[in-house]
């Protein structure tokens, strides 16, 4: 063939070359080899055959799963025949099963490591996973999920005052308000620029939830989520622990099916729930999305925190102690080191910003900031709070108190558990699963962040009573009245 000539399909078909992807780009190839003129038509006809063998075996080549997975860094003790061996042996078998994925790098557990589902390679709550993409799951459904601390010169109102402010402006359960009207002013602007570039966006990952956005502003979801009352140096403290609701509930979604259709081509022997997103091409969309929602769910924290210190009487400038700490648990952090650190239920302390980490409704909320020691050995991260020893199901089995709907019965183990605390239940019914006796010992938490150095403790916020969520009966969802909180 000579220079000038034009290369066609049926040139390559009559070289055995089957029509399928790439075929086009190889006929270019081609083309531009007969243009350049210097080669005989024999040898690229030969050189047409060898690529279109080597494309089609690079596109049949799938990453396989490690066969021996990488080792990760333990910051968790038990001892033998207690119920923390079990969990721990649980946690390791999914630690495993993770680290054998080829995109993983690193791992670590914390103290408060429990599982967090029965498909093995699940990450535990307390797991810690460095990778090279991103992976949905890995940071959970519950996408950003956080604690917000804010701080207040407010010392003539008294506890009962301040819980009732609290029960009035909180909102738990499913769904979302039907209508939220915020004061003119900072905190106003800000949530109509977020809500604007929601509804403008083109991102696939947020587009058409715009509805949901505004509908679940300032509500705080179910089951460990909490609204907290305390003290910090004699200074009224209010924390909240919430994620990004049906936001980020569906964002996780759309990002998990992104992932999960691009790993099963990539990468087939990889589970789904391991399955990642490559940050180069669409997990760039998705990274950009999950940046959205964890602004959003600041704005939800702050908005919570203003209309209770608005029913109060408190000033928004005049009367606040300290700034505000506010830290996610549920995310997903791009590192200098070029990986995407996972978080699910474990608290970032590796820029050295103070953290909250929460114990039980009967201790102290720890104010906490990060160590060289273990931003060095544990990826720089602290547990997120005390963890389970079991399931919900298996702690009211074994107290007999599962089933139980007594809300008297109830609330006498409740305060058993926490003596003179103001501690409430959005659906009126106390769940027993939410207490103190349903998480490991805090003494043992505090306890291993100081024998792993994992961070330093800056301070306590004492409690003085909550508002929890919690997985009680929800009698408005049958027509009774609400009961009175």
């Amino acid at each position: 063939m000579e220079k000038g000539m034009k290369v066609t399909g049926h040139d390559l078909i009559k070289l055995g070359i089957k029509t399928g992807p790439g075929f086009g780009e190889l006929l270019a190839d081609a083309q531009k080899l007969v243009d350049h003129g210097t080669i005989p038509w024999c040898e690229i006809s030969e050189w047409v055959k060898t690529q279109a063998a080597n494309r089609i075996h690079s596109q049949r080549t799938t990453i396989p799963l490690r066969d021996e997975p990488l080792p990760w860094s333990e910051a968790i003790t038990c001892e033998p025949g207690t119920p923390d061996e079990a969990n721990l042996l649980e946690v390791r078998q999914h630690m495993t099963s993770i680290m054998r994925n080829p995109m993983v790098q690193k791992g670590a557990i914390m103290p408060d490591a429990c599982p967090s589902g029965s498909q093995l390679g699940t990450v535990p709550v307390g797991g810690i996973i460095a990778s090279k993409a991103i992976h949905p799951a890995f940071h959970s459904a519950d996408v950003h999920c956080s604690l917000y601390a804010s701080f207040w010169d407010a010392a003539s109102n008294d506890t009962k005052e301040i819980m009732d402010a609290i029960a009035a402006e909180t909102h738990f359960g499913p769904g979302g308000r039907d209508e939220l009207t915020i004061e003119p002013g900072p905190l106003a602007e800000k949530m109509d620029m977020l809500l604007s570039d929601l509804a403008r966006t083109k991102n696939p990952f947020l587009e058409g939830l715009l509805p949901i956005a505004k509908s679940h502003l300032a509500t705080q979801g179910d089951g460990n989520h909490f609204f907290f009352l305390g003290l910090l140096h004699g200074h009224k403290t209010l924390v909240t622990h919430h994620g990004s609701r049906g936001l980020g509930a569906q964002v996780y979604k759309r990002g998990q099916a992104a992932a999960v259709k691009h790993t099963k081509s990539v990468s087939p022997q990889t589970p789904a729930h391991q399955a990642w997103l490559d940050p180069d091409t669409e997990g760039t969309l998705y990274w950009l999305a999950i940046q959205y929602v964890a602004q959003w769910t600041q704005l939800n924290h702050e908005l919570l925190h203003a209309m209770v210190a608005r029913r109060l009487g408190w000033s928004l400038t005049e009367d606040v102690y300290m700034p505000p700490i506010f830290n996610g648990h549920n995310f997903v952090w791009e590192r200098d080191d070029g990986l995407f650190y996972h978080g699910k239920g474990a608290t970032p302390t590796w820029d050295y910003r103070a953290g909250l980490i929460p114990l039980n409704m009967g201790q102290p909320i720890l104010i906490v900031r990060g160590s060289r020691h273990g931003q060095q050995e544990f990826c720089g991260f602290a547990p997120h709070g005390a963890g389970r020893l079991q399931s919900r199901n298996a702690l009211l089995r074994e107290m007999g108190l599962y089933g139980e709907e007594d809300a008297a019965k109830l609330q006498a183990e409740v305060e058993k558990q926490v003596p003179g605390l103001d501690v409430r239940f959005w659906s009126g019914v106390p769940d027993i699963s939410e207490t103190p006796i349903a998480y490991k010992d805090p003494n043992y938490i505090v306890d291993h962040i100081k024998r792993f150095k994992l961070v330093d403790i800056l301070g306590m916020i004492e409690p003085l009573g909550c508002i929890m969520a919690g997985k009680g009966r929800e009698p408005w969802l049958s027509g009774r009245p609400r009961p009175k909180r």
